[in-house]
């Protein structure tokens, strides 16, 4: 009489589990760990930095795409930069920690 409803709860608990683990696998598989992201190439240079802005320009012959990366605060989105273009980048919150390619 006993193994029916032990049986039953191990079999829901199972399924749990596993859409608990998909759930987290897949929430992981999107995010890049700072020490495999690629940080933007040495002719993307930081022409001035102000309080909160920060203008890059791209010294390379190709275009090259590149975010602010924040400490303490919200990455900037990417940026697409033309060779010898020059973006200005600003955010609210953290500070500047590197650029990287995107």
């Amino acid at each position: 009489m006993y193994v029916n409803p032990i049986k039953n709860n191990f079999a829901k608990l199972a399924r749990i589990a596993a859409v608990g683990t998909t759930a987290a696998t897949l929430t992981l598989a999107g995010t890049v760990p700072p020490s495999l992201a690629a940080p933007a190439p040495s002719c993307v240079v930081v022409r001035s930095q102000a309080r909160k802005s920060l203008t890059v320009q791209n010294q390379c012959r190709t275009q090259q795409r590149v975010k602010l990366i924040i400490a303490f605060g919200r990455d900037s989105a990417c940026k697409v930069i033309n060779p010898n273009g020059i973006v200005r980048f600003t955010w609210t919150f953290g500070n500047f920690d590197r650029l990287e390619r995107c």
